[in-house]
């Protein structure tokens, strides 16, 4: 499965609160990713965000699934739309 990764990778503060936005167009060839931190826009990415054409988006991950390090994460106010907040 594709990664995106960040140019330059900006750190997530610990043991503090920030808020994550992100936009996500799902696409077999050209989908975009995009983050930002903060209001700071920290991802821009365009690749394969569907495996296939036919493909149906069921479920999306959110979480620390990127260490393997034993890490906490609290999730508050989490909202999903097609329309930008």
């Amino acid at each position: 499965k594709p990664k995106f990764r960040q140019a330059g990778p900006v750190a997530v503060p610990k043991r503090q609160w920030v808020t994550i936005k992100a936009h996500l167009v799902f696409y077999e060839v050209n989908g975009t990713i995009e983050l930002w931190q903060d209001g700071v826009r920290v991802l821009a990415a365009t690749g394969a965000t569907l495996p296939l054409p036919f493909a149906i988006q069921t479920n999306v991950e959110v979480g620390v699934s990127a260490t393997d390090r034993a890490s906490v994460l609290y999730l508050d106010d989490v909202r999903l739309s097609s329309k930008p907040f």
